[in-house]
């Protein structure tokens, strides 16, 4: 919810927007670059302890927000506290959960946690503009930090790290073959190996962009770019609410699809819509049409997330999801970060953001021709020492 923080901070503190895209540019980027190593301690220890400590420094990093009187102090807490809190959650967590307990529909699974993302996106976003209008963004704040510290314990007791902790199998185990068997308990496959390989890079690379054009332009910048044409802030938060719905929608929908029909052709599909989409943005001047266009952009605001991790888990295997699918989406969050920035800065340069979406538009069509070219070669997995 921080893109509809940006117009009340400019407005009371009188910072640029370049200033306060950086601060969400940075946490972006540290979520990013966490994730890796969240995913190598969620491969080690687990899922819930990595949750856990990750939800109470997100909860931490909002709270501070309310003591905020310098941009210093804004990139401090959103750019690093929030930052590296959310890198040990969202979708590496999800793709992990989803690869460990489900060994059939993972792609319908991951699907339904990569829309966690979006459904809190639908109330978060339009009940900070609502109590930004009624009363300030500070109270908006405070709501947020109250339901992220009411989760924290929530989190420990409710979340398990696997099946085998609480004496079950996974699902869909029984219909495993005795090498699926074997790849489900092998060792991590070490990141020298996973560098060597064409498909990490291929995939890191879309996802880079995947990342500069949701998260980084559309997360940051949708609403005050709306609010530039004259939309009202209300009308925008909705839109951006809308967008989240409907992307829950889309995102589950293309788990379905990844269970069913070639991912790499999926991924292509969903980057040339989005290219299409964003090339029409500038074009937005009503609510009407910044609601439409919400619409389209959210069917696959989120859908490149499930044929993404189940591509890496097929690659690589499951028990290197969360460390290889991490990385991945460190260069998914880079490329938030970099377009984030860049986008604020084209702005006060230009006072328009006409060449970042056109920008980003033909970045995500030449993102699509790249998964055209995955090779989809399992590396073979490395057995546990006996």
């Amino acid at each position: 919810a921080r893109g509809a923080l940006i117009v009340p901070l400019e407005a009371e503190f009188q910072w640029s927007r370049a200033a306060i895209a950086g601060a969400v540019a940075l946490g972006l980027l540290l979520f990013g670059l966490a994730a890796p190593f969240a995913g190598k301690l969620i491969d080690r220890f687990g899922p819930r302890i990595v949750a856990t400590v990750s939800v109470a420094l997100f909860a931490l990093g909002t709270l501070l927000t309310l003591t905020v009187s310098s941009v210093l102090e804004l990139v401090l807490y959103w750019g690093v506290v929030i930052g590296l809190g959310t890198g040990g959650t969202a979708l590496v967590l999800g793709a992990t959960i989803a690869n460990r307990w489900f060994v059939s529909h993972r792609g319908l699974v991951t699907g339904v946690l990569s829309s966690a993302a979006s459904a809190g996106q639908l109330v978060a976003v339009p009940l900070v503009v609502l109590l930004t209008v009624a009363y300030d963004w500070r109270t908006g704040v405070i709501v947020v930090a109250g339901f992220s510290f009411v989760l924290v314990p929530l989190v420990w007791l409710f979340l398990q790290d696997s099946p085998a902790s609480v004496g079950l199998r996974g699902y869909g185990a029984e219909t495993q073959t005795a090498a699926q068997a074997a790849a489900a308990t092998a060792s991590p496959v070490p990141m020298s190996r996973v560098v060597r390989h064409g498909d990490f890079w291929l995939l890191a690379g879309s996802f880079f962009v995947c990342g500069a054009t949701s998260t980084g332009l559309i997360g940051t910048h949708l609403l005050p770019f709306a609010q530039d044409q004259g939309i009202s802030s209300t009308a925008a938060a909705w839109a951006f609410g809308i967008m989240g719905a409907v992307n829950a929608l889309g995102t589950m929908g293309s788990g379905w699809l990844c269970d069913r029909f070639d991912r790499r052709r999926l991924l292509f599909a969903y980057y040339t819509f989005r290219g299409l989409s964003l090339l029409a943005r500038p074009w937005v001047s009503g609510p009407i049409s910044l609601f439409l266009l919400a619409i389209i952009f959210g069917l696959e605001y989120i859908a490149t997330v499930p044929p993404t991790a189940t591509l890496v888990a097929d690659v690589f295997g499951k028990q290197s999801v969360g460390q290889v699918f991490g990385w991945i989406f460190a260069a998914h969050q880079l490329g938030s970060a970099v377009v984030s920035s860049l986008a604020g800065v084209f702005y006060v340069w230009t006072g328009t953001y006409f060449e970042s979406f056109v920008g980003a538009g033909l970045l995500a069509i030449v993102a699509g021709a790249f998964c055209l070219r995955l090779r989809v070669q399992t590396v073979s997995p490395v057995p546990v020492p006996a």
